[in-house]
């Protein structure tokens, strides 16, 4: 058996400032402030198995996934200002193995890609996709062995205090190898607004495959804003960049630089949505596609 894991990702939920986090959409007032006090903020994880619908919350961050026909996460919401994240359903996940390329998850039939469906939208399994099987909840457990002597305050948990919950899909039946599994793991934690996830790939047979290429995250969020084209150009630049939506993303494929944006540039891809066709953009140019997953 052969189980390979691909990268951690971290999503921090930014605020473009400490005013936007108290004084948010619509009135939306948090009553603490979780720099100064994140006790109140604690991780949970519901499991509505009559509706067939999973939620992680620490008050802070909400991400929602219906998990039939098949798992996909249908709400990611910022708590603290109200605001709404995602405007579309991708897959948890893309896979490509021997040269074939799964979903892993996901729903079809959404129309418009500027806003998430409503109750009345027909929404089906992703054809060809990996399907939903089961999850199994628990509490976070440590990566590795951290030895606290340097630089640590006192009363530092590890592992992070928080929830962990890991979602087990099984091939499609166009797969070769039906031995081979997915399993999509996310870790919410208290007091802080982030959320991490990675997948893990298992050959349980003697059979040997080959693992392409992966998407350990594929969001289509809100973009940040609305240009009907592109920016001008500049002195230094040809064009002006793009504001991007007000989600940080770190992984452990980073690869070393003089700054974070560009450190996880291999991995942390803003991308295009072919699908999105009714954006301002005339040129639908809007980067609001997150992909995480190394280029090769």
């Amino acid at each position: 058996m052969l189980i390979r894991t691909y990268p951690f990702v971290a999503l921090f939920i930014a605020l473009a400032s400490l005013a936007s986090s108290l004084h948010g959409n619509d009135g939306y007032q948090l009553k603490d402030d979780w720099l100064i006090n994140g006790e109140p903020f604690i991780a949970q994880v519901r499991h509505d198995e009559t509706n067939k619908e999973l939620v992680l919350d620490n008050g802070l961050i909400r991400r929602s996934l219906k998990l039939a026909p098949n798992a996909a996460t249908v709400r990611f919401e910022n708590l603290m200002t109200g605001e709404s994240l995602l405007r579309g359903i991708k897959p948890e996940a893309v896979v490509t193995i021997d040269g074939i390329e799964f979903a892993v998850g996901g729903l079809v039939g959404q129309t418009n890609y500027a806003f998430l469906p409503g109750p009345e939208t027909e929404l089906k399994a992703a054809p060809n996709s990996f399907k939903f099987s089961h999850l199994v909840m628990g509490e976070i457990k440590p990566r590795l062995e951290w030895k606290q002597i340097r630089h640590v305050p006192e009363g530092v948990a590890w592992p992070p205090r928080g929830k962990h919950v890991v979602l087990h899909f099984v091939p499609p039946s166009n797969a070769s190898n039906q031995n081979v599994t997915v399993e999509v793991h996310y870790e919410i934690y208290d007091g802080l607004p982030l959320l991490s996830k990675w997948i893990r790939v298992s050959n349980n047979s003697d059979q040997s495959i080959v693992v392409n290429r992966f998407v350990s995250e594929y969001l289509a969020v809100v973009e940040a804003e609305s240009m009907v084209e592109l920016r001008p150009a500049n002195r230094a630049r040809s064009v002006v960049p793009d504001l991007l939506p007000n989600i940080h993303v770190e992984t452990d494929y980073a690869m070393g630089a003089m700054d974070a944006k560009t450190a996880n540039a291999f991995a942390v891809h803003w991308e295009l949505d072919p699908q999105y066709d009714t954006q301002v953009s005339y040129l639908r140019a809007s980067r609001c596609l997150l992909r995480v997953g190394l280029n090769i």
